[in-house]
């Protein structure tokens, strides 16, 4: 019998004693002490007391104290809420220890206290409201009931460990599980298949799976599904990475109710791709044996020869019979000892690999050479099982490969050495030249009026001529020079170790003398001589082969043009001097185009007021790995003419926009730039400055001053006069810079329509010290006066400087001793600050 309702012991006390005695429940009062006043029979004898040694005792004297503080706790809630509670215990029989589940009920006991006596008096009723309270009953005990569950938790539990246990089995298996409701529906799946997640099955009907095989796995589904027999189906599908995968699963059909659910069907689907491949390899790998061209032999860990395949048989002549239980060391040729099969042994049984070419012997004929890999199998324990040999006859190809090799490396006319070797060795010979320290030559030789003889006589006479000279060169030289045909007329000879030559260049004459003699042939005598063209390894910087022989080229090509039958060698400061030149072009292009280009003022001012006349614009170089470089480090006399006017269309184009910031902020400063000459020689040159000019009409075209190098300007006087005038037209002024250095003639300052000289800074230097130099700078202060021409000195580095250009009436000069070149930020920031030393300001000077 199970209690459902607790209502029965709110009316307990209305209940005939004898209904409570029978109940199959165990029934318990207490006071409010927690002392027990009733248990009804079969309490009693769960207890197995006496009722005497109950009735009268508390809890705590009668259960464990775990369980007494749970009953003490719980008893105190009723008492204090009026509340029942309902709940299911683990607990342990205090007379037989045995552990047990109870579901127990306490409800509250109330009661009224007697006016006289001061008892308390049990009153009927269930819950009680604020209007029983106020008629003064109370909770004054408590009734409970409680009956032993442990069957149904048992039962419960089992269950639940079932459940887990077939979760668990579901989870780890290795096989797919599916199952199926009677409409073919998933139901439940324990992971995902090839191309399908597990919780995309969920409720998906299987059709949608297994798309292009359906209607035949259907049969089998329905089939199950009706008779109640196991089916089974195979199947393909493809996982997300385009992997095929092979199914193969197994149909049961559940009993009715076993499954708990609409579940009909159980699948049970395993992968067996690896089983599938497995299976394949088995029957290649049998292909492979009988219908392979290369040899194969199979021997045991004994190292005997167990089998052989078609193909030993058709190379060797052996069969199976006459070499069966042999060891392999016989098929190997005599010329092949002992140590070195040892050796092959040693190497498999660390390696478990070896390869080489072996000669093998034949059953009735020659060795034959062969390719053979030998690769151990391991047993189970890890240890060596079995060998496999392959031999692939090569013994044509090595025939072939020979001739090719010939081919390859010889010329075929006159036998030599051709370029290919020659690479080779060449290669060889500079890697024994690092190692040992000593040089080596390389001798390009052309042969000087050979096109004129094969004209005149015909290919077949001009190939014999090659074959003769050949073999004189062959006679001249030591037997460690490789002599080459390279084609045509043209030979090369490396030279190893060419500083132990007595005189070298007697060697190279000799060469020359061997190649200019006489030839007889049937056309007459024939006479040819060479250029010759050397260049040394090593060499300061790294070069390869290709670099060493176009070095040869170049030299032997100069040889020629002063005058053939001789020897030129490769001048390789030069070379290296022309290498840096297109190097430092192809960086200064990349830095117009990356920004790395900067505009540096030096000040210009007028010593003897001491007031700023302008600054002259500088171009500095942020060389990403050099760091700031100046003019002198990369604008050199052999840069190339396009690069020279990109980098002054660069300077201006800059230089306008800088005046234009500072004539926003109120800083006006007269400006010098430098141009080249081919710079000024521009067709459009006045016409696209004066575009420029136009896109900045804030500035006064006055302001600016284009300097021109006087040595340059002297080069074509007529054409840059022509130029600067378009130019002056502008607005624009021009100085000649440097002035003193380039052989100026008055016909020069006549023409050019420069208003302004600067002295070259190499006179203002040591004009303290040298006679020399003061007297050119007065004869330039001279010609100024007599051409109304203002002049600058430039190199001005000291204070002691300016006091004497002062005294020769040269009031206006730049240089470090007033300030060094600056940034245009740093320019304005000295502008601002400076002064004149006092002693310039004091100073009387010529009219």
């Amino acid at each position: 019998m199970e209690i459902n309702h607790p209502s029965i012991l709110h009316n307990s006390q209305n209940l005939d004693q004898s209904l409570i005695n029978a109940l199959p429940v165990c029934v318990f009062r207490t006071d409010r002490d927690g002392t027990i006043t009733f248990v009804n029979p079969p309490l009693q004898s769960k207890l197995q007391l006496p009722l005497s040694d109950i009735l009268g005792k508390t809890v705590s004297e009668l259960f464990p104290d775990y369980l007494c503080r749970q009953h003490h706790d719980d008893d105190r809630f009723v008492i204090r809420s009026g509340e029942m509670i309902r709940k299911i215990e683990e607990n342990v029989n205090p007379v037989t220890g045995e552990k047990s589940y109870i579901e127990i009920i306490k409800a509250p006991i109330y009661g009224n206290e007697d006016p006289l006596t001061g008892a308390w008096t049990e009153t009927s009723g269930t819950k009680r409201d604020e209007s029983d309270q106020a008629k003064g009953e109370q909770v004054i005990g408590v009734q409970g009931a409680f009956w032993d569950i442990s069957a149904k938790v048992r039962v419960e539990q089992a269950t639940a460990e079932r459940e887990s246990l077939l979760k668990v089995i579901a989870r780890d298996s290795p096989d797919q599980i599916i199952l199926l409701d009677q409409s073919l529906e998933v139901l439940y799946a324990n992971r995902g298949i090839p191309g399908e997640e597990k919780h995309d099955l969920q409720n998906k009907p299987l059709s949608e799976v297994f798309k292009s095989d359906w209607p035949r796995i259907r049969a089998t589904l329905t089939t199950t599904l009706r008779e109640g027999t196991p089916g089974n189906f195979e199947t393909r599908m493809t996982d997300a990475d385009n992997v095929v995968h092979y199914l193969e699963t197994r149909v049961l059909r559940l009993p009715p109710g076993m499954s708990g659910s609409p579940a009909r069907l159980h699948l049970t689907t395993t992968d067996t791709t690896q089983q599938n491949h497995h299976q394949q390899e088995r029957q290649q790998a049998s292909a492979v044996f009988n219908f392979a061209r290369e040899a194969i032999v199979f021997i045991d860990r004994r190292g005997n020869i167990v089998n052989i395949n078609r193909a030993f048989t058709d190379i060797t002549g052996y069969r199976l019979g006459e070499i069966a239980g042999r060891s392999p060391r016989f098929l190997l040729s005599k010329s092949i000892s002992r140590e070195k099969f040892r050796e092959i042994l040693t190497q498999v049984s660390s390696n478990r690999y070896w390869q080489n070419e072996l000669k093998i012997k034949t059953s009735d004929g020659p060795d034959i050479d062969t390719v053979v890999a030998v690769s151990a199998t391991s047993d189970n324990s890890g240890a060596i099982g079995s060998f496999v040999v392959l031999l692939t006859d090569i013994s044509r190809q090595k025939k072939h490969q020979q001739h090719l090799e010939h081919i390859a490396h010889y010329d075929p006319l006159t036998h030599l050495p051709n370029r290919f070797l020659l690479g080779k060795r060449l290669n060889r010979a500079m890697s024994h030249a690092q190692e040992s320290g000593s040089r080596l030559a390389v001798l390009y030789i052309d042969l000087d009026g050979f096109k004129a003889v094969n004209d005149r006589h015909g290919h077949l006479i001009g190939d014999k001529l090659l074959v003769d000279i050949a073999k004189r060169m062959l006679v001249n030289l030591d037997q460690r020079d490789t002599i080459a045909r390279l084609g045509g007329d043209e030979f090369m000879v490396v030279v190893p170790d060419i500083d132990s030559r007595p005189r070298k260049e007697k060697y190279f004459e000799k060469l020359l003398k061997s190649i200019s003699q006489p030839v007889h042939s049937e056309v007459g005598v024939i006479e040819v001589s060479a250029s010759l063209g050397v260049s040394y390894y090593p060499q300061q910087d790294a070069l390869e082969a290709d670099q060493l022989i176009r070095q040869a080229d170049v030299a032997m090509f100069k040889a020629k043009v002063h005058g053939k039958n001789r020897f030129e060698i490769f001048d390789t400061m030069k070379e290296r001097s022309q290498r840096d030149t297109r190097q430092l072009h192809a960086e200064l292009e990349q830095a117009l185009v990356h920004n790395q280009l900067r505009l540096f003022f030096q000040p210009k001012v007028n010593m003897k007021t001491g007031t700023i006349i302008g600054a002259e614009v500088l171009l500095r170089w942020q060389h990403p790995i050099r760091g700031l470089l100046v003019p002198k480090d990369f604008l050199r006399a052999d840069l190339n003419e396009q690069l020279a006017i990109d980098l002054d269309k660069w300077v201006i184009d800059h230089t306008l926009e800088q005046i234009s910031r500072w004539k926003i902020t109120n800083q006006d400063f007269d400006i010098s730039i430098n141009v080249s000459i081919p710079m000024l020689e521009q067709e459009d040159f006045s016409t696209r400055l004066a575009r420029q000019l136009l896109q900045h009409p804030e500035i006064n075209p006055s302001s600016i001053t284009l300097e021109v190098l006087e040595s340059s300007a002297v080069q074509d006087v007529d054409q840059i006069s022509l130029v600067m005038r378009a130019t002056s037209a502008l607005g624009i002024r021009f100085s000649l810079d440097d002035f003193g250095t380039g052989y100026s003639t008055l016909n020069l300052l006549k023409k050019l329509p420069a208003k302004e000289l600067k002295i070259d800074r190499t006179f203002v230097k040591d004009m303290l010290m040298d006679e020399d130099d003061l007297t050119i700078i007065r004869g330039v202060m001279g010609l100024a006066s007599a051409f109304d021409k203002t002049v600058i000195a430039e190199g001005v580095e000291s204070e002691q400087h300016g006091l004497a250009l002062i005294k020769m009436g040269c009031h206006y000069a730049q240089g470090y001793g007033i300030a060094i070149p600056m940034n245009a930020d740093d320019f304005s920031a000295w502008a601002r600050q400076w002064k004149a030393y006092p002693s310039w300001l004091k100073i009387t000077a010529p009219a």
